[in-house]
């Protein structure tokens, strides 16, 4: 009964949404024990393919691929677990009745600048983010000795894949009334305008694509080859995992990252085939592909709200006691964008990932085909604040000094005794951030994959040449589903 609790439980936790986050970690292509890396190269089938050569294996293969559900992606990162949010401009208090009233919407324009002249601005923003990639993977393997039967036993390999991403949250804004114009300088008229604000230093949201280009980390392993038979092959490896690609910055919503956030790491693995059908000229096998990584912790920016608050990261502030007592005292009113202060240097640790590879592999004379099954998991990163937020306090829409934590991203509060005057500061500290916010949850993910090859025997050295694809799924929002196409050249040497 315990163990069936626990399952279910596990599966409740699978299924929680993760909504108003400000960081995605994107799983990489290429990576050991992913489809499009070792389809059609694998140990056993290489040594069979290339006994004549010297042990040296190579493999070429252009890929690429984009994500197919934005309404999930968009749900991840916008509050509310939403994909389209209502703008409504007003102050929440009625003057007729002198009671406060609610506006029913999901973000107040003032917290980001948009005061019209009209008071009356109203717009529906619509998200359907997508990323696309393409890139290159280069793979080597070589083959260091043979015992005294002919059998190759360790082995090391290198591998690394040269990638462009690009992100776009494809984001559109339909304003309601067209007659609404800002009030002044450092006002805005629209949302479109306000998400690309010069104030803001951090978390910017663009309306054209984003992209980054490099080397998404690269693999070295060393393996040893235990057991070679006619009807079963068995291989285990360790390796690291050097970081060559890009960290976020934070500076815009879904940037683009190549590799695993400039993550260094180790793997460990194992490779096994089995052969349950063969003759002249066919064989069915079995293949299994394990791959477990440990990436280590590295400092990056990361935007965090406050507890029950999404969003909050845009909200105004004071940022600090004396900047309160300026306004209130009439010289001028310092409020400043919540997400230059909310967006800390953040200590991230990722810790374990795996993916294991089930695949069908018939060979028919020259012809090759692959089908199989990709699971992947990856555990919730662990995060440490490098510094602190001690000094700055949610600003009341009154202005003047006045401070409101009860204060959300959509109501104000009016009138419900939550301000503060400037005397009263009410600061906010660590302790009212929500980590999870900025820390990347635990995912699981599952691929279908199919591969079809030709192997042109010539008189130097084999080459074989394939295409495949790929299509990645998850219920959970922290993961892109996706397609990725590819196609392979491989040499014996």
């Amino acid at each position: 009964m315990k163990r069936l609790s626990l399952l279910l439980s596990i599966l409740v936790f699978l299924q929680i949404n993760a909504t108003s986050h400000s960081q995605l970690l994107y799983r990489t292509p290429f990576q050991s024990s992913s489809p499009e890396r070792i389809a059609d190269f694998r140990f056993p089938v290489l040594i069979s393919s290339a006994k004549n050569c010297y042990g040296a294996y190579w493999q070429i293969v252009p890929f690429g691929g984009q994500s197919t559900n934005g309404k999930k992606i968009a749900r991840y990162f916008l509050p509310f677990d939403k994909r389209n949010l209502s703008v409504a401009e007003g102050t929440e208090f009625n003057a007729s009745t002198n009671q406060p009233t609610l506006i029913c919407r999901d973000i107040d324009p003032a917290e980001f600048n948009v005061v019209t002249l009209n008071n009356a601005f109203r717009s529906e923003l619509s998200f359907n983010p997508r990323q696309k990639f393409a890139g290159v993977g280069f793979d080597y393997l070589q083959i260091f000795s043979w015992d005294c039967c002919g059998v190759p036993r360790w082995w090391g390999e290198i591998s690394f894949a040269v990638e462009r991403v690009e992100n776009n949250l494809r984001f559109c804004e339909n304003i309601c009334d067209q007659s609404c114009g800002s009030i002044g300088n450092c006002f805005f008229s629209s949302m479109t305008e306000a998400f690309k604000s010069p104030q803001w230093k951090f978390g910017k949201i663009a309306n054209c694509s984003l992209n980054k280009t490099g080397v998404a980390d690269l693999e070295l392993k060393v393996g040893y080859n235990f057991i070679t038979t006619n009807c079963i092959s068995m291989q285990a490896y360790v390796g690291a995992i050097i970081a060559t690609g890009n960290k976020p910055c934070a500076g815009f919503l879904f940037e683009p990252v190549v590799g695993n956030n400039k993550h260094n790491g180790i793997l460990f693995g194992a490779d096994n085939w089995i052969n349950f059908y063969s003759s002249e000229c066919w064989n069915i096998n079995y293949a299994i592909n394990m791959t477990s990584r440990y990436l280590f912790r590295n400092t990056q920016c990361r935007s965090f709200d406050l507890n029950d608050k999404s969003w909050s990261r845009y909200m105004l502030v004071y940022p600090s006691a004396a900047d309160a007592l300026t306004a209130s005292s009439g010289v001028g009113d310092r409020q400043a964008p919540g997400i230059n202060f909310f967006t800390l240097n953040t200590r991230v640790q990722p810790g374990f990932e795996g993916t294991m590879t089930n695949a069908l592999v018939s060979y028919f004379k020259n012809f090759n085909a692959e089908i199989g099954y990709n699971i992947y998991v990856r555990q919730s990163e662990s995060i440490k604040l490098c510094s602190l937020i001690e000094g700055i306090a949610l600003a009341d829409i009154s202005g003047n000094g006045t401070t409101n934590p009860a204060r959300t991203i959509n109501h104000q509060y009016i009138l419900f005794g939550n301000q503060f005057t400037a005397a009263n500061y009410h600061a906010l500290n660590n302790c009212d951030l929500d980590l999870n916010s900025g820390r990347v949850p635990a995912v699981l993910s599952h691929t279908v994959y199919g591969n079809l090859g030709y192997q042109w025997d010539n008189c130097f050295r084999p080459i074989n040449f394939d295409i495949g694809g790929s299509y990645e799924f998850s219920h959970e929002q922290a993961i892109l589903d996706r397609f990725i196409i590819w196609g392979k050249v491989i040499i014996g040497f």
